[in-house]
């Protein structure tokens, strides 16, 4: 009885010590879980922060400082805080913080769910050698072996759903450019929670940009900000879609010495944008605000080539290698400003040809890109001012466009379809021009037939010109003009209907002027006085001819010959029409150095004396007509002595002499002619045993 009383004592305090043992272990069980969860938590962030930096120095880093790391695998949360790196020198990665939010049941399944990353108040290097590696933050990624091939790793997935950077710069470097962007915020939505597989992707950014170019070292700067939506494909052969909408602020580009900004804009906006499969661009509308291209920084009062205060583009589509159609392009308030300096250089044109010549790309043989444009226009009067300080005085010119629209342009027809033109301009207040015709602009040679006309243009502006070209200037007059220009294969023929009103002119430089009349073959205001009809208005027909291609055609050397030729042949068709039947022997004379002179119908004298006869009174009564209508004629009496009249040396000049004396006595006397426009050549003995004694006239 008391050995089994004992045996159940000895039970019961074994059971009192499991219960007790028990009841202790549910207390320091749970509090070394605890007690370790803590020494986790504590300890971790500083093995993550110890593992992230001794990855980075291997990956060829020469410092990493990581200030502080926070970590809470309850709700898989990581930050990292200062994050600072160099490579080579020189700091190539920052952040104040990086932080990542993960779901932690999806790891279970082999998925890292990244709920949420950002980065703030960060600065990045990226770098595309030439060799054509990338290299991120100094840090350049080996080649993947076969062992790390995507088909040979785990069942791992990585799903990103939400991202946010603020506060970033980002530094691109290249063999050609530099770029550096400020992202003031971007926002990435990815996958929601309850996503399919093709569930789209939502950008959202704000920043600055600014790239310079190496050479010929163009600088860019722009803000900008978009909202772009990219569907992945619904197949594996498809192509990600982009959709969205973007717009740039206060553009910026500039030549290197920073004293001509190429090109501006306040705003540059783009609706409606969409990337299809191939690649294939479209854009419903593309906007540009206060555009400016070629401006000076140099000064307030410097001018910009071209600005618009709009330009407006419609129904964009790109499909590259092959087409750009675009609708149509309007410009508000568009202005076109041309200088020229006084060595001849046009402002702005020389660096936006160096540029063009800078960024041009041959294109790929059989890869001729197609461009349509359905209409270009102007939505209201345009305005184009010229100003050339190469002539002196300096010209200044002021055209209001009221109209210009070009229709139908494409290149990618065969044959190229030409384009329509349309334009109306006024010139100053009362003067107007119209152009009309068809084109082939964007062709190996230019095709063209055009017409233009000219009505009541105020001719003095142009004296300067004049003065260069013909060595007078334009005391009064108005010109109006018909032209019909065609241009095949770059061969231009061009023909000019020109009417001058009440034109005067007065000579200002006298070795230009000099070298026209020898052209002429008279003075120009002895042409000038025949051309004339009773209005006091000159008609002519100029036609102009050459080789576009040729780099020795000069459309102004060629107008300036058609309109020395135009004059000189009116002046003598005239002349041989007035001087009815006595006009045959009119001629076009060369003489001594190639100078050319306008001779009349010589009057003869009886051998031996400078007496007039009867039988030349018809002549002289034309003559002295001709001298009375044309005031500003003036005629040259060059007497001739020969063998007929049986005299040599001074006798014989002097009988020349009287032969002219004796025509001028006769204008002056009979037809009042002013003694001033009538002048005696040296007399001359001319030797021809043919010849007949006579005075010859020139004008």
């Amino acid at each position: 009885m008391n050995q089994r009383s004992a045996m159940t004592d000895k039970g019961d305090a074994s059971r009192k010590k499991a219960r007790h043992f028990l009841t202790r272990a549910r207390v320091w069980v749970p509090g070394a879980v605890v007690a370790f969860a803590i020494v986790v938590v504590i300890a971790l962030p500083y093995g993550i922060r110890y593992g992230l930096q001794r990855q980075l120095l291997r990956a060829g880093a020469e410092q990493v400082v990581i200030g502080d790391v926070d970590f809470n695998p309850f709700i898989g949360y990581l930050a990292v805080h200062n994050l600072q790196m160099r490579v080579g020198g020189k700091p190539t990665l920052a952040a104040v913080q990086a932080s990542v939010r993960v779901a932690l049941l999806p790891l279970l399944r082999q998925q890292v769910d990244v709920r949420d990353f950002y980065l703030r108040d960060a600065a990045l290097t990226i770098e595309r050698r030439d060799d054509g590696r990338w290299v991120f933050a100094g840090l350049a990624p080996g080649p993947v072996t076969a062992e790390q091939a995507p088909d040979k790793q785990p069942g791992w997935s990585v799903v990103l759903r939400h991202a946010e950077i603020t506060n970033a710069d980002v530094q691109y470097i290249s063999t050609a450019l530099d770029a550096r962007a400020r992202v003031n915020r971007a926002e990435l939505d990815l996958a929601p929670d309850d996503a399919s597989a093709y569930a789209p992707t939502r950008l959202r950014l704000d920043g600055q940009l600014q790239i310079e170019n190496h050479k010929p070292g163009v600088t860019a700067e722009t803000r900008l900000n978009a909202e772009v939506t990219a569907t992945p494909p619904s197949t594996k052969s498809g192509a990600w879609n982009l959709s969205g909408k973007g717009a740039l602020h206060q553009i910026d580009v500039r030549w290197p010495d920073g004293q001509l900004r190429v090109a501006a804009a306040e705003q540059l906006d783009v609706d409606g944008l969409a990337v299809g499969d191939g690649g294939e661009i479209v854009v419903r509308a593309l906007g540009v605000d206060r555009l400016a291209v070629a401006q000076s920084t140099a000064s307030e009062t410097a001018p910009t080539t071209l600005s618009a205060a709009q330009l407006q583009a419609s129904e964009i589509r790109l499909v590259p290698g092959q087409t750009l159609t675009i609708a149509k392009i309007s410009a508000r308030g568009l202005r076109v400003t041309g200088q020229r300096d006084k060595n001849g250089r046009w402002y702005g044109i020389a660096a936006l040809q160096a540029l063009q010549r800078e960024f041009a790309t041959p294109a790929a043989a059989g890869n001729k890109l197609a461009i349509r444009i359905g209409d270009i226009m102007l939505d209201d009067p345009g305005l184009i001012e010229l100003s050339d300080f190469g002539v002196q005085p300096a010209y200044r010119s002021r055209v209001t466009v009221t109209r210009a629209q070009l229709t139908g342009l494409d290149t990618g027809a065969t044959p190229a379809q030409p384009a329509t033109l349309a334009l109306s301009a006024r010139l100053g207040k009362y003067s107007s021009a119209e152009v009309r015709g068809r084109f082939r602009a964007i062709e190996p040679k230019l095709q063209a037939d055009i017409t233009a006309r000219l009505r009541e243009f105020d001719l003095p502006s142009l004296s300067p010109y004049a003065v260069q070209m013909l060595g007078y200037r334009l005391v009064s007059g108005q010109l109006s003009d018909n032209s019909e220009i065609k241009i095949t294969n770059a061969r231009l023929e061009g023909k000019n209907k020109i009417a001058l009103a009440n034109l005067s002119v007065a000579p200002r430089d006298e070795a230009a002027a000099e070298q026209m009349n020898t052209r002429l073959a008279m003075p120009l205001e002895s042409a000038l006085a025949m051309l004339r009809d009773k209005n006091n208005n000159v008609n002519l027909e100029i036609n102009i001819s050459g080789n576009l291609s040729d780099p020795k055609f000069d459309v102004t050397d060629a107008i300036n010959q058609a309109l020395t030729g135009a004059i000189r042949g009116a002046s003598v068709t005239y002349l041989k029409y007035f001087f009815q039947p006595y006009g045959a022997l009119i001629t076009v004379a060369e003489l001594a150095g190639k100078a050319m002179q306008l001779r009349l119908d010589p009057v003869t004298f009886p051998a031996g004396a400078a007496v007039l006869t009867p039988e030349t009174g018809d002549y002289l009564a034309k003559v002295g007509k001709l001298l009375q209508e044309r005031q500003n004629l003036r005629v040259k009496l060059c007497g001739k002595a020969v063998p007929q009249d049986g005299l040599t040396g001074d006798a014989a000049l002097a009988l020349a002499r009287q032969r002219a004396e004796a025509l001028k006595d006769y204008f002056v006397k009979q037809y009042g002619i002013a003694t001033d426009r009538l002048f005696l050549c040296d007399p001359e003995l001319d030797q021809d045993a043919e010849a007949k004694p006579r005075v010859d006239l020139a004008l």
